[in-house]
């Protein structure tokens, strides 16, 4: 499966399908959404602590304030001390 999506175009989906379909259709759902276009819109979904530091994984912060850290590995731990102002 990784092979053949590493060979598809990178375009979004509206551009890619939905301006060239015919004959689509819509149906009503109350579901929120947001359009993740890049690290920072995913803050929205992450636990944050009194430093502002946005979470995914094991993180220790240390003298670290305003950072975004991902780890989609829950084995891995990672120490983090740097600060972006």
């Amino acid at each position: 499966m990784q092979e053949r999506f590493a060979v598809l175009a990178r375009i979004s989906i509206d551009y890619l399908v939905m301006e060239k379909a015919r004959d689509v259709r819509c149906v009503a759902g109350e579901f929120s959404w947001k359009d993740v276009g890049g690290w920072l819109a995913i803050q929205d979904f992450l636990n944050h602590d009194a430093n502002g530091n946005f979470i995914k994984g094991r993180v220790h912060a240390l003298d670290a304030q305003g950072n975004l850290v991902y780890c989609y590995n829950p084995r891995k731990y990672w120490p983090w001390w740097v600060s972006v102002t």
